[in-house]
């Protein structure tokens, strides 16, 4: 969901498909029900990347175990040569280890 200026606005998220240029592992393809092909016609990080950051600009990022989560958008802005600058972001699983992992 997204917060922007204190309010609350359930029906915005920003997921869209990405193509992680390897194979789908068959445990995944059968919880998201997402296979090869689906992926293949998907775009790369690097052509979705600029949107994702158009949507957060100065939003506070709420997801659940959200430190996960921007540790693999930083290591995926890292690996495509991307600089790293740390979205203000609240995670609703109070074990996550956002800070410390960012």
């Amino acid at each position: 969901m997204r917060i922007l200026h204190g309010e609350v606005n359930e029906s915005q998220s920003f997921q869209p498909p990405i193509n992680a240029g390897v194979p789908i592992p068959p445990a995944s393809r059968t919880k998201h029900g997402i296979d090869d092909a689906d992926g293949a016609s998907t775009p790369v990080f690097g052509a979705v990347v600029q949107a994702f950051d158009d949507w957060c600009q100065d939003s506070l990022l709420v997801g659940q175990a959200s430190g996960f989560d921007l540790a693999m958008l930083k290591r995926a802005r890292q690996l495509a040569g991307m600089g790293w600058g740390r979205p203000t972001a609240l995670t609703s699983t109070p074990w996550s280890t956002c800070s410390t992992i960012l």
